[in-house]
């Protein structure tokens, strides 16, 4: 397990939901909270030390891409946005440069492993939010998703090396990647999330 301590603020407008991430965080060894506020007004980015920053707030999805966007000028940290499937938008708050989408419904199992990875750079959105994830949307590189397509119409790692002309080290590094990002552990859960994507494979790219 990585040990490097992450530093994580929640600002989120229902105590419930505060409290309970700020308790679990507070009993992880590897995550430390350095703030919790109910609401935008009442947290300062600019002071706070936090590596990332998880937001629950009910509002609409535009107005919390441009809260991020102000975050992120500077690159000081990343956000992880908590919403439920009716209300996510993929698109718009990528753009805005969110790295993570938790789930309301998610366990505690599942928010610790969202936060390790995006602690550790990477991206994360919820299994039951992964159907919402438009690969348009910039969450997959070209490359992700033709490992992806590959995946999906039943070929193996090597086979999928051979198609794209890169090491299967690589398509690995790929794999894992997609995992993180979708959630989708089992190779099986992978082919299903591409065919509710629809992504067929039509041709090798170098």
């Amino acid at each position: 397990m990585d040990t490097e301590l992450r530093h994580i603020a929640v600002v989120g407008d229902c105590p419930m939901m505060r409290h309970g991430l700020c308790h679990l965080i507070d009993s992880v060894e590897d995550l430390s909270l350095v703030a919790s506020c109910a609401s935008i007004s009442d947290f300062d980015i600019s002071t706070t030390p936090a590596e990332i920053v998880i937001l629950d707030l009910r509002l609409p999805m535009r107005e919390l891409a441009g809260i991020v966007s102000g975050w992120l000028g500077s690159d000081r940290c990343a956000v992880v946005v908590i919403s439920d499937p009716v209300q996510i938008d993929i698109a718009s708050i990528v753009r805005a440069g969110v790295r993570g989408c938790l789930s309301r419904r998610a366990d505690e199992s599942e928010t610790v492993a969202a936060l390790r990875v995006i602690g550790s750079g990477g991206t994360f959105v919820s299994p039951d939010l992964t159907s919402y994830l438009l690969v348009d949307a910039g969450l997959l590189t070209d490359r992700e998703r033709q490992v992806l397509e590959l995946v999906a119409k039943g070929e193996r790692d090597r086979d999928i090396a051979l198609l794209l002309g890169v090491s299967e080290n690589t398509v690995h590094s790929h794999l894992d990647r997609l995992r993180n990002k979708t959630g989708c552990r089992r190779r099986a859960d992978l082919t299903r999330f591409a065919l509710q994507q629809g992504l067929t494979y039509r041709s090798t790219v170098p």
